[in-house]
């Protein structure tokens, strides 16, 4: 079953965030939300359990930034209080 998507003029104001797993589909979703210039924050390797799907995402050029998760939130939280 198909997932439903945001209409892609939203990406733009999209913040994506992919944390330690495996497989490349978060990578897939960051490049939807990178190319239409929205964030894409990628868990640092070092710091995930499993890090498969971030090293590919990082190894791609998708990241806009990265950090441990408690990094991540504080920056989203920084990000929501800037308005962004």
């Amino acid at each position: 079953r198909a997932r439903p998507t945001p209409a892609p003029d939203l990406y733009q104001h999209a913040i994506g965030v992919l944390l330690s797993g495996i497989d490349s589909d978060g990578a897939a979703g960051l490049a939807h939300i990178v190319e239409a210039q929205g964030t894409a924050l990628v868990q640092a390797e070092d710091t995930c359990q499993v890090a498969d799907k971030v090293s590919f995402a990082l190894h791609s050029g998708l990241a806009c930034d990265m950090g441990s998760p408690t990094e991540i939130g504080a920056q989203l939280f920084a990000m929501g209080r800037r308005g962004e």
